[in-house]
């Protein structure tokens, strides 16, 4: 399953950039997403940033999603990649349960518009489990959506 999400912002496209990529925003829009996060790595290769984290999800999953990888809530281990010149993000989902079946990849941008820019995450997200892997994508984009648009309403006041 394909999906992309987008948002406008009414400031620069660097300005929002430079704002999203602090560890305090990171932590306070996980708090306001009901996310917990743990960073385990963050270093420059080659002028590129490489970080893994560790989010857990504070919200209880659905029955069928919690029989299917064995825990009551979403654990994984988020990898990103960053291009800052281009303001660009490439990030990886890897599940604690069931990583050999789920595969969660995507990008996170920041582009400019012609009022301020504008945010664009997307992504694949692919759930190899008979019977109810498009069931489980399905909820996956719907909670990402659902997330994207809480932490949109909470950059645009932190950017205010």
């Amino acid at each position: 399953m394909q999906f992309q999400h987008r948002h406008p912002f009414r400031y620069p496209a660097q300005q929002v950039w430079d704002l999203l990529m602090t560890e305090t925003y990171d932590q306070d829009s996980a708090r306001v997403s009901g996310l917990t996060r743990q960073q385990l790595s963050d270093e420059v290769v080659d002028g590129c940033r490489f970080r893994r984290i560790q989010v857990t999800s504070n919200k209880t999953l659905p029955g069928f999603m919690a029989k299917v990888i064995r825990a009551d809530r979403l654990t994984y281990t988020l990898e990103e990649r960053y291009a800052a010149s281009e303001r660009r993000m490439d990030w990886t989902v890897i599940p604690m349960a069931v990583s050999d079946k789920v595969v969660a990849t995507g990008t996170f941008e920041i582009t400019p518009s012609p009022h301020g820019c504008e945010r664009l995450v997307s992504g694949r997200i692919r759930v190899s489990i008979p019977l109810v892997g498009g069931k489980i994508e399905r909820a996956i984009a719907d909670e990402l959506q659902a997330s994207y648009a809480k932490t949109a309403v909470f950059a645009e006041s932190w950017l205010a």
